[in-house]
């Protein structure tokens, strides 16, 4: 008998797998390339100390945001007018994707969100993108490119499972490449910045600011004051006005702005003082004299008393006055501003060069990265906005997914949440009389499907009752469903099928994600030179007739390496056409044979490690020679260069100096995990305690159509009266001490977030502003039901709390209590439950007056269900409840007697 333990036999099976591989992958390298590949292999049971502390990623994000299901995020990406994983137009491997042009008009792509739970460990801004001079005609053009990039670093963890060591683990990195220059952020004041960004010392005024300013109309202010703790209203700063500050405290000097607008002209100051009012200051500034008895001093138009004045500065006005005699040039006036009432501004750590940061910034998933930058080919009219996204690990991929598979099997049945349809489905073409009675069923002349697909749990429960057929065991025979799954499995023809496939409750092939059921590690032998001769030679552009047979036969060894050869086994069998990105992108229509490349774990150089020996080995393809230079090619090539980050990032993160990591594709991995995540699952909408309140505090009908869609609680709202801006069931912002930290415990992120603290203690008209004038981006975020149901179990546990301080306070049981001398902690204990629910849905909504008290607290205290529900039931002590929840209150109360 083996005695080991499970954590052990893992360990030592993992050692074993990693020893027969190593050799093999050695072998296979030699074969398929010049340059003998080094694998690491490293013991997934010792954690990599650059991730170890870093949580283990609990979300994930779509990098624009995307929430529809995973096969829909893969084949999306087929739009894309470039940049497929893993082969690109120009027809080298590209081991990430492309969101450009193609995707935008299906996705928001305003801004790039991060992709799931890590930490910021490098990234570039420059402050305008470079571009590369390209040679057409024998006219010299400029094409702009962004290499600004953001480098994420994740920690990828099985879930714990009792009395065994410490779960698999993979360090990840996530690349946002291509993101938005400096200058973008600097002209458009609105653009978001990344909150990893250290703050500078510019600030702006927060948009929430609507102060009255007399002397200047039209807009809303931040008022500007005399003196650092406050004082006389002097001037405003208008909504988004950015501003540099000194000092501390609670008012603080503008530095950046020379005084009053009204006394600003083209930036300079106008209007004249009378010298003989203002007191010397140490210093050598003055200060208008506090001894003067009308409070205030002119400012002339011109140094004499003639003409109107430009406005009056109270006593005590700090001032810098240039000349001599009796009318002095005002050069300064001191202003001070509440420094609360400004929103701090971000800006790079450093411009036009790689920062890799020494204490990396812990970043969520669904946070904002950046935005798309500017970039344009050679052979592009104008300039495109697009984002290559790839996700990478240094660590031995294919030794996680093998230990990752034996931990799975010792995971429970409901971490299972992928159903695996093997190729040969049947898919039965719906007829409209398909039912419990008169199910589908399939025979020799169905349609089968023609690769294997993965479908998330979600999305089969998702399905609508007209969608499914139930058939129950009976007579010894095991129960199975029909599913209706139009579009989803295609035929031999590639065509996409319509119909119901049978799901059998005992044979169902259920995964969990650990178990990467579809997922293949292969290893990239093909060089450069190989792969542009295959592009070349399908394009039947190669070179001279003497260099042709060099590339023909460099061609077929990219033909037959290992992932051209995996992609013509997943997409041609038969070899019928070439392998290139547009057949690539075909495929990517069909979901299933979408999400079998999104399966491809690939070792390979990273494209962004710079070696110029690779490069250099195309020139003779490209027909570059010393004694007959090829501009664009050298061009290029520098381009190339400049675009490259791993040589300088790699070795302060760990990362092998040589670039070759373990690729993996960002979508198709995201999508892996969310689908199994339960953010919006229905269970959220059922709370421990606290129901009655749940349910009348609105609801998750998301269809514009529907009338009760006003009441949808996901988004912002402000439920009107004496309310403040509202989220969720209940969460009012109005009335709340400490939202930044309840929402950062409910999961809520950026930028709804940032929005959503700015909103505290806003009430009644001042909330209702608040929203008016809420942008569109976050009027039309919704949270999750998740972070829904986190919300209101903290306002919940919160309002519990104030109703027993109420029970609990003296006067209240000397009031209403028969035993005026009784323990407090008794006299809430006594409370029945079903009562106590009425009581804290009376505190939620306002309602548990002392005049409510009068009517209701002694039932509550003697536990008078009859009598308590009679005062409940009176309408007249109710004057300003709604009737729907005075009816709900009664219903419920009286479903739990």
């Amino acid at each position: 008998m083996d005695t080991r333990s499970l954590a052990q036999r893992m360990v030592d099976a993992a050692n074993a797998i990693n020893a027969s591989r190593k050799a093999e992958e050695r072998r296979n390298a030699g074969l398929q390339t010049p340059e003998p590949l080094c694998l690491p292999l490293p013991n997934y049971w010792v954690t990599d100390p650059a991730s170890a502390h870093l949580p283990a990623i609990q979300h994930w994000s779509h990098p624009f945001g995307d929430r529809g299901n995973p096969l829909r995020q893969l084949t999306l990406l087929a739009n894309a007018e470039r940049g497929y994983y893993p082969l690109g137009r120009n027809g080298f491997w590209h081991l990430g994707v492309h969101f450009d042009a193609g995707t935008a008009g299906i996705l928001d792509q305003s801004q790039v969100r991060c992709v799931a739970d890590g930490e910021v460990v490098a990234y570039r801004i420059d402050t305008r993108s470079p571009s590369t001079r390209y040679l057409f005609d024998d006219a010299q053009v400029e094409r702009p490119f962004s290499r600004n990039f953001v480098l994420v670093r994740h920690r990828l963890q099985a879930p714990e499972i009792s009395g065994l060591s410490a779960p698999p683990s993979l360090t990840l990195y996530s690349l946002y490449m291509h993101l938005e220059d400096w200058a973008a952020y600097r002209q458009d004041q609105t653009l978001k910045r990344p909150a990893f960004w250290p703050e500078s010392n510019t600030r702006r005024v927060k948009d929430t600011e609507k102060d009255f300013v007399p002397g200047l109309e039209g807009l809303h202010w931040l008022r500007c004051r005399i003196g650092p703790n406050g004082g006389a209203v002097i001037s405003g700063l208008a909504r988004g006005t950015e501003v540099t500050l000194s000092g501390t405290g609670s008012y603080r000097k503008l530095e950046n702005i020379p005084g009053p607008r009204q006394l600003l002209q083209d930036g300079a100051l106008l209007g004249y003082v009378d010298s003989s009012f203002l007191e010397p200051l140490p210093r050598g500034d003055y200060r208008i004299a506090t001894w003067r008895d009308d409070g205030t001093l002119n400012v002339r138009p011109s140094a004499s008393v003639e003409g109107k004045p430009l406005m009056t500065l109270p006593n005590g006005t700090e001032v810098a006055v240039s000349g001599t005699g009796n009318y002095r040039k005002l050069e300064w006036v001191n202003q001070y501003v509440h420094f609360d009432s400004l929103l701090g501004e971000r800006e790079p750590q450093a411009l036009n060069e790689i920062c890799v940061l020494e204490l990396p910034v812990p970043i969520r998933a669904g946070e904002l990265i950046g935005h798309l930058g500017a970039y344009q080919d050679h052979g592009d009219a104008l300039p495109r906005r697009q984002l290559h996204l790839e996700m990478f690990s240094s660590e031995s991929v294919q030794t996680f997914l093998d230990v990752s598979r034996a931990w799975a099997q010792h995971l429970p049945a409901s971490a299972r949440t992928w159903l695996k349809l093997p190729q040969g489905t049947p898919v039965v073409p719906h007829q409209t009389h398909f039912s419990a009675t008169t199910p589908p069923r399939a025979n020799t002349g169905t349609p089968t499907s023609s690769a294997d697909l993965h479908l998330p749990k979600q999305l089969l429960e998702g399905l609508g009752a007209d969608s499914k057929i139930r058939i129950p065991a009976r007579d010894g025979h095991a129960g199975f469903t029909w599913y209706r799954l139009d579009d989803l499995l295609h035929g031999s023809e590639g065509q996409l099928l319509a119909g119901w496939v049978q799901v059998e409750d005992d044979h169902a092939h259920w995964h969990s994600p650990w178990d990467w059921s579809g997922y293949a590690a292969i290893l990239n032998g093909d060089s450069l030179e190989s792969c542009q001769a295959y592009a070349l030679n399908v394009q039947g552009i190669l070179p001279s007739e003497r260099d042709r047979a060099r590339a023909a036969r460099l061609a077929d060894l990219s033909d037959q390496g290992p992932i051209r050869s995996r992609l013509f086994d997943l997409v041609d069998r038969e070899r019928h056409e070439v392998m290139t990105a547009e057949e690539l992108q075909q495929a990517l229509h069909l979901p299933a044979l979408a999400q079998s490349i999104s399966r491809l774990a690939i070792y390979s150089e990273s494209e962004w490690h710079w070696r110029p020996g690779k490069w250099d080995a195309l020139d003779d393809l490209f027909g570059h020679s010393s004694s007959s230079p090829h501009h664009n090619w050298l061009a290029e090539k520098e381009r190339i260069q400049q675009l490259c980050w791993w040589n300088e990032v790699a070795p302060r993160l760990g990362l092998p100096v040589n670039g070759h990591v373990w690729h993996l594709h960002p979508v198709g991995l995201m999508g892996h995990f969310n689908a199994g995540n339960d953010e919006n699952d229905l269970r959220w909408l059922k709370v421990p305690f606290g129901q009655l309140t749940f349910d009348t505090e609105g609801n998750d009908v998301e269809d514009e159509s529907n009338p009760l869609h006003r009441y949808f609680s996901r988004v912002v709202h402000w439920p009107g009266g004496v309310s403040g801006v509202t989220i969720g069931r209940g969460y009012d912002l109005g009335q709340q001490m400490s939202s930044e930290l309840d929402l950062d415990q409910a999961g809520v992120i950026e930028p709804l977030k940032t929005w959503l603290v700015d909103s505290q203690g806003l009430t009644s008209l001042a909330a209702k502003n608040r929203l008016e004038t809420a942008s569109r981006e976050i009027l039309l975020i919704q949270i999750t039901r998740k972070q829904q149901y986190n919300l209101f179990i903290t306002t919940y546990k919160r309002l519990e709390d104030d109703v027993k301080r109420i029970c609990q306070k003296a006067a209240t049981i000397r009031a209403y209590h028969a035993n005026p001398n009784i323990d407090p902690e008794k006299a809430w204990s006594d409370i029945p439950d079903r009562i106590k629910e009425i009581l804290i849905d009376l505190r939620y909504r306002g309602d548990y007056t002392p005049t409510a008290r009068s009517h209701i607290q002694s039932a509550a205290y003697l536990g008078d269900a009859i009598a308590f529900g009679r005062a409940l039931s009176e309408r007249a002590h109710w004057p300003n409840v709604p009737q729907e929840r005075f009816q709900r209150r009664i219903n419920y109360y009286e479903s739990r007697n």
